[in-house]
């Protein structure tokens, strides 16, 4: 037995969120969420559907580009995950659409950046196709930093 949220508490979820005064703050309770949920195949469809809402909520959002590309992120990683070429595909497009979005904002944030490259990679690490990308994501990710900085969370 596990402590997620299912599908079935998700409009709940979410008109709860809706209510939270702050937008940041509706996103972090939403994201914690996710994260409590843990990357557990019986939760991918309510994180999937929490995380399209994020999206959908911080996509015009200029406040708000940090929480709409680490949505972007999180949901490449739940489609790495399924090992379907079609999610992984999606997944690799997200990640090219975070990567995007992060270098058009301005964003400084190299765990986060690091992070996108990750999931780049092995959503690329499928489909053989795109080796070329793979090895770039392979390259210009910090594994490093991704280590030291999971290991002290």
């Amino acid at each position: 037995m596990s402590n997620g949220i299912d599908i079935e508490f998700l409009e709940f979820i979410l008109q709860y969120a809706y209510k939270l005064n702050d937008k940041r703050q509706q996103m972090q309770y939403l994201f914690d969420i996710v994260r409590n949920n843990g990357e557990s195949w019986e939760y991918e469809e309510v994180n999937t559907k929490i995380l399209e809402y994020i999206i959908e909520e911080c996509e015009f959002d200029n406040e708000l580009i940090f929480e709409y590309v680490f949505a972007l992120q999180k949901l490449a990683t739940v489609m790495h995950r399924s090992y379907n070429t079609e999610q992984l595909f999606a997944g690799k497009e997200l990640c090219e659409k975070a990567l995007d979005r992060y270098e058009e904002s301005g964003l400084d944030n190299e765990y986060l950046k690091s992070h996108i490259y990750k999931t780049l990679e092995d959503c690329c690490s499928y489909l053989a196709e795109y080796e070329e990308i793979k090895i770039f994501a392979r390259e210009n990710c910090n594994y490093y930093l991704i280590a030291k900085t999971d290991a002290v969370h």
